[in-house]
């Protein structure tokens, strides 16, 4: 009798253990998602690869071609400053075959709709990165930057994502130029590519037709000519034969330099000889190397010049801002100012153009890691604070009258620039009667 109970007791705990590990809620996929690159150039077609980062569990999402689980990226279509692209025409296609990627470029007439999903049941994997190619991006004209919104629709399969926005930097080719060619800005924030970083191979059309090649294989034909056809050696022996016995092809005498005596003179020596290597001489155009020297004279103009804030006017110079907690990302750490105009956070302002994590790894200048993960942000100068914006018109068209750009707005009714896009304008009806401050590039 005792020997039946304890074998349900023991029965009775299994079931127990069993029945509490069914019951436990298991580990959901969360994703992050990011664009590369986050720089465009205006006027120009473009792509872009748009990836969802797992940083959550293993988990299956699902969908079966017309309802379930899937993602919704919406880009803004039209010729505003926070538009990217001026047309339609984008193709997208997913780099992983168990994975479609569509567009839709009818809904709305202001924006393309991207959507993102698996073809039927899949199981995403800690770590695992699903990426989707966006092609014939027709990016507008207006330098500024643009957001792709993110609409998760994974309610049960997937947790809350870690971000639901995209920032994108639009920029000319010369903006672009001179921050790859100023020796102040870190190599970090240049994105130039050497051979080594290159895939595939070049085509035809991207090599020049005048390259100097020192080595070159063994080629078909020269002109279109075969080695056969331009073998002329018996012709040539024939023609020096003759060359021979002609007898008034030979001067009776020829002189080399090794029997002359004399020193040629001033008039003998062409005024264009090349010369490779010539003797110390005692002065240049009647100056001597003492007046010439010139080397700290250049290192004081130099250092001069590194010190003069107007000297790079389209760029204006970079510094860094390391004390973001990880609350706010480094977009608005970098050009929030108060009503005083003054920069909320640090001694400075300006526009992020690099954002970091505390590992050093970049991450997105829109991204907001949260409390306690530290954010490096790399900020370029050149900002102007525009005050007494009463909110009738939106800080881009307030700044645009100044022919600036605007890259932050200041709410000074709610004191903050959480609900103050660059777009914003105070809505119908609202009794709001304090400013919005305009950071203008």
């Amino acid at each position: 009798m005792k020997r039946f109970f304890f074998r349900c007791c023991v029965i009775g705990i299994y079931f127990s253990l069993a029945t509490t590990a069914l019951s436990a809620p298991p580990k959901k996929p969360q994703f992050e998602y990011l664009a590369y690159p986050d720089i465009m150039y205006t006027d120009s077609e473009g792509s872009m690869l748009i990836c969802l980062l797992n940083y959550g569990g293993d988990g299956e999402v699902s969908h079966d071609g017309v309802s379930g689980d899937q993602v919704v990226i919406s880009v803004p279509s039209g010729t505003s400053v926070d538009d990217l692209v001026s047309t339609g025409g984008v193709s997208c296609e997913s780099q992983n075959p168990a994975w479609v990627g569509e567009v839709d470029e009818i809904s709305t007439p202001d924006e393309i709709l991207l959507t993102f999903r698996p073809n039927g049941t899949y199981t995403v994997i800690l770590g695992e990165t699903i990426c989707f190619n966006l092609n014939i991006l027709d990016i507008n004209s207006e330098i500024g930057l643009s957001f792709l919104n993110i609409d998760q629709q994974m309610k049960g399969s997937a947790r809350k994502p870690v971000n639901t926005a995209i920032s994108i930097f639009k920029m000319t080719k010369d903006m672009a130029a001179a921050v790859e060619l100023d020796p102040t800005v870190e190599e970090s924030v240049k994105d130039g590519v050497s051979f080594d970083e290159l895939s595939g191979n070049a085509t035809d059309e991207q090599i020049p037709d005048d390259i100097t090649m020192n080595y070159a294989k063994d080629a078909d034909t020269v002109d279109g000519a075969h080695a056969v056809d331009l073998e002329e050696s018996a012709e040539i022996d024939a023609d020096i034969a003759v060359h021979k016995g002609d007898a008034g092809a030979h001067h009776s005498k020829t002189t080399s330099f090794s029997e002359l005596t004399d020193t040629a003179t001033d008039a003998q020596i062409p005024d264009s000889i090349t010369v490779d290597q010539a003797a110390n001489a005692d002065t240049v155009d009647g100056a001597h190397a003492a007046d010439l020297e010139e080397s700290a004279e250049i290192d004081a103009d130099i250092a001069a010049h590194n010190q003069d804030p107007g000297a790079h006017p389209e760029i204006g110079g970079t510094f860094t801002k390391i004390g973001n907690n990880g609350t706010v990302s480094c977009n608005i750490y970098c050009g929030a100012v108060n009503r005083a105009g003054e920069a909320i956070w640090e001694d400075r302002t300006g526009y992020c153009v690099v954002a970091k994590d505390r590992s050093g790894e970049s991450v997105s200048c829109n991204a907001v890691l949260g409390l306690g993960e530290r954010q490096i942000c790399l900020c370029a100068v050149g900002i102007d604070v525009l005050h007494y914006n009463n909110g009738t018109v939106s800080c881009a068209e307030f700044c645009e009258r100044k022919n600036l750009l605007c890259v932050a707005a200041w709410n000074n009714e709610t004191n903050s620039n959480n609900d103050a896009r660059c777009s914003f304008v105070k809505p119908a009806g609202s009794d709001m009667i304090s400013e919005l401050t305009c950071s203008c590039l």
